[in-house]
């Protein structure tokens, strides 16, 4: 029989391990607002009636921590996100490429790359977006989901 401290001891590390390449997802209510001084378009934060509400809510957790998220609408950069942090913004309706850049590039690639997601929404102005930016299992996320304002 194997030594039961040995694979305590193992099954231990290796959940600190998998725990430890994660993020916490954030309410609105718990994340921090982002800095003026990084928002590159300061005209989508006013609030426009007939206009898509979008959020971004970045993860907090030390994953990823080092860098901010570059946030593009349609190729055009237009904010940088921290951990922990949120931000609003108003969109005309339309089909938009909502995109998000990990690494804390400013330029848009085009290219497929590991650290950059886009997600195509049909912007309605009655509805509102959320996309969250996080880590799970040592895998860069990036999801959406809509509901009714």
């Amino acid at each position: 029989m194997k030594n039961p401290l040995r694979i305590l001891t193992l099954l231990t590390i290796t959940t600190f391990f998998i725990a430890g390449c994660s993020t916490t997802p954030m309410t609105k209510e718990s994340a921090r607002g982002i800095p003026l001084g990084r928002v590159v378009k300061r005209e989508l934060l006013a609030p426009k009636a007939n206009y898509a509400q979008i959020s971004f809510l970045r993860d907090s957790g030390i994953v990823g921590s080092a860098v901010y998220s570059s946030l593009f609408i349609d190729g055009e950069r237009f904010a940088e996100l921290d951990h922990g942090e949120m931000l609003t913004i108003w969109l005309e309706p339309g089909i938009h490429t909502i995109s998000v850049n990990m690494a804390g590039e400013q330029n848009f690639h085009k290219e497929p790359n590991d650290l950059v997601r886009s997600i195509e929404i049909d912007a309605k102005s009655e509805r509102v977006y959320n996309f969250r930016i996080g880590w799970s299992l040592g895998q860069y996320m990036f999801e959406a989901s809509s509901s009714p304002k």
